[in-house]
């Protein structure tokens, strides 16, 4: 569902390109509607486009609509309350990395650590006051086939603090369906969008 955002700026960009051709072009104002039909969809297109991958985070408009910026990959740690069943001891804290692949209407958000991965089913960014912001996402975690034999598929929740603005840190906590929770923080972070562990780990973050 369009928000009313989105709205604003749909119609707002298409009264600008007809408020345009009626003043370029010589001819009744239905005509000029009618004409201009086909051009303005896709005007309107290719700048709702541009606005939702790239323009929303340019400084100036950033400002007017206030969403904090957190497309790359986040690194930090977790410390969580799971036990291997094998050793009864806790991982953790250990080093973990948060990818986020963001635009201004979507956002979807990847979990990695050494031991596996876990991708976000649905992920939203919500307003919590003034500039401040928090995410929340339910995610499925999936280890490698030959460790689900001590750590099984599972789901879970959870919940990030927007830190700064712009975001300089992201803080928050999870739980999973196998009644285990943790916490978790993101401090260091990089414009690229890394996959995988092991290319998490040779990035460069600041």
């Amino acid at each position: 569902m369009m928000s009313r955002n989105w709205i604003q700026i749909t119609v707002g960009l298409a009264a600008g390109i007809y408020l345009i051709a009626f003043f370029v072009f010589d001819a009744p104002g239905e005509t000029i509607v009618v004409r201009s039909y086909g051009l303005v969809v896709s005007i309107v297109s290719l700048l709702f486009v541009a606005f939702d991958k790239f323009i929303w985070k340019l400084p100036p408009v950033r400002s007017v609509f206030g969403w904090p910026v957190l497309h790359g990959t986040w690194k930090g740690t977790f410390d969580s309350s799971y036990s291997n069943p094998e050793t009864g001891k806790k991982e953790g804290p250990t080093t973990a990395y948060l990818t986020v692949r963001q635009s201004y209407s979507s956002i979807y958000v990847r979990f990695i650590t050494q031991r596996s991965t876990s991708e976000s089913l649905v992920c939203e960014l919500k307003k919590k006051g003034d500039r401040l912001y928090e995410m929340y996402a339910i995610y499925e975690n999936k280890p490698p086939i030959l460790d689900q034999g001590t750590s099984r598929i599972h789901h879970g929740g959870v919940v990030l603090r927007i830190v700064g603005d712009p975001a300089s840190a992201l803080e928050g906590w999870y739980w999973t369906d196998r009644d285990t929770q943790g916490d978790l923080e993101f401090d260091k972070h990089s414009n690229d969008v890394h996959d995988s562990f092991s290319k998490a780990s040779n990035g460069t973050y600041t």
